[in-house]
């Protein structure tokens, strides 16, 4: 039988490294792929999931609920990517525009950047909201608990995103 969220957690602060590469792969596509959709680009999306589980290892025992241990890790995750937009938007005028066909990443890294931009329009905590519902696809009592707010909070910040997100496609 599989260790719960708060064993793992246990073990790590009691020393067990190994038990936080148990946790690291229960959570690395998670971590990865909400990444990936803040920010639309993989070597981003790559040194993002790397920066969260850094700062997990160093600031586990400050977890209050072990159990909630994945709702900790997803707001490590949007915080990390908030940081790094902030410092993206920051270096933006020495950004500099690349064909991703020349990169190797074909036709998915184009609808992945198409994706980013449009999610880009949106305030940081309704494109997590998106992110959470529609391509991780969860539950709406869960990213109530992630983003700290009411359920009826989430189906508003969903219903409002996706309005802006279909006059923003047309």
């Amino acid at each position: 039988m599989a260790e719960s969220d708060s064993q793992i957690v246990e073990k790590i602060l009691s020393g067990d490294t190994t038990a936080f590469d148990e946790l690291m792969k229960r959570y690395q596509r998670l971590v990865y792929s909400i990444a990936m959709n803040y920010v639309g680009l993989v070597d981003d999306a790559m040194d993002i999931t790397q920066m969260v589980f850094m700062t997990t290892f160093k600031k586990l025992k400050t977890v209050q609920e072990p159990a909630q241990i994945k709702h900790w890790i997803i707001r490590v995750t949007y915080n990390t990517c908030a940081s790094q937009a902030r410092k993206t938007i920051a270096m933006s005028s020495l950004e500099v525009v690349a064909d991703p066909q020349d990169q190797g990443h074909g036709d998915q890294a184009i609808h992945q950047q198409t994706l980013s931009k449009l999610l880009d329009q949106l305030n940081p905590k309704h494109r997590l909201a998106i992110i959470l519902k529609y391509i991780e696809g969860y539950p709406i009592r869960e990213i109530a608990d992630v983003l700290s707010c009411s359920e009826g909070n989430v189906k508003n910040m969903l219903y409002r995103s996706m309005q802006k997100l279909s006059a923003i496609a047309q």
